[in-house]
């Protein structure tokens, strides 16, 4: 949201505001879910910029995007709130059976955890840890 935005502090808070998404956000039946008007636009850079001009209030979108956005544009007045309940995790996609290839992904990311390459990582590319 705008960084000079301080209504929106839950979904709750969202109803009768304008969030923007993608046609096909998955995030779309949450914004229906606490009345909110939806402004569809094509990208997460519309989507910012529609934030950014206040012709949009919020949207609703992983932790991760906001943190490359940024990064990226570190003067962007935006902010970001933390409303979501339950937390939501990220997965390798692995063919149901192919427990060799699902072993070897899991080994190396916990090598990489334990020798700090994550949190390495997430800092050199989104400013802060988001490897825990």
């Amino acid at each position: 949201m705008h960084e000079d935005n301080d209504d929106i502090k839950s979904f709750a808070d969202l109803k009768g505001k304008r969030s923007t998404h993608s046609v096909n956000s998955m995030w779309i039946p949450t914004v229906e879910k606490y009345g909110a008007k939806l402004v569809v636009a094509d990208s997460l850079s519309d989507q910012i910029n529609l934030i950014i001009t206040k012709r949009a209030d919020d949207t609703i979108d992983d932790a991760v995007m906001f943190y490359d956005y940024k990064k990226q544009h570190p003067k962007a007045p935006i902010k970001l709130i933390e409303a979501g309940e339950d937390p939501m995790y990220t997965a390798a996609i692995v063919h149901k059976g192919n427990a060799e290839l699902l072993e070897a992904i899991n080994k190396a990311l916990n090598e990489l955890r334990a020798e700090g390459k994550l949190k390495e990582i997430s800092l050199k590319y989104f400013g802060k840890d988001i490897s825990e």
